[in-house]
């Protein structure tokens, strides 16, 4: 596995693949920290140009296609829509983050999952802080420049002593409840 904000159309997938990703981890005695990154409400002046997650697993997040068609949350509901630009713009800030022995991934509706292996250089709120920082540089669109503000909600893995689903969901949690 490793770095890549790869994209699945399937929410289920990118969890299963972190999840088993913990688990190694855990075998090796190694542990974890899981953050979800989550962007908060909407870019103003946004046009309609969105990304819809579902495009087969791209290598890149940069690569997203442009959809008018807006994601679904885990209800199935619509869920808030990013562009292709600013999702791939994203990925690109995050990547530099974490090394490649780490995994990120971008689940769709705006929502990144990182899992950070123990030996990190920076302890989980610090590295939660850095996350924060890169969505608060400008980005920049056609509709002018905006900073994201993102919820990043943190968990961690200790060894295989624990289901990693339970633990990815803890951060996810933690994400969608503002933290």
């Amino acid at each position: 596995m490793g770095i890549g904000a790869r994209v699945s159309g399937n929410d289920a997938e990118v969890v299963g693949e972190a999840a088993a990703f913990l688990r190694r981890l855990g075998s090796a005695g190694s542990h974890a920290t899981v953050l979800s990154v989550l962007l908060a409400g909407d870019p103003p002046g946004v046009g309609d140009a969105r990304s819809d997650g579902a495009n087969g697993g791209l290598e890149d997040a940069a690569e997203l296609p442009r959809s008018s068609a807006p994601e679904e949350d885990q209800a199935g509901g619509a869920a808030t829509c990013w562009t292709a630009q600013v999702v791939g713009e994203l990925a690109e800030r995050l990547e530099p983050l974490i090394r490649t022995t780490d995994l990120l991934r971008h689940l769709g509706a705006g929502e990144f999952l990182l899992v950070v292996s123990s030996g990190g250089e920076l302890p989980s709120a610090a590295l939660a802080d850095r996350v924060r920082g890169v969505a608060a540089l400008p980005f920049s669109t056609e509709s002018g420049d905006f900073s994201l503000a993102l919820h990043v909600g943190v968990a961690s893995y200790a060894l295989d002593r624990e289901d990693p689903t339970v633990v990815i969901e803890a951060a996810r949690s933690d994400a969608r409840n503002g933290r």
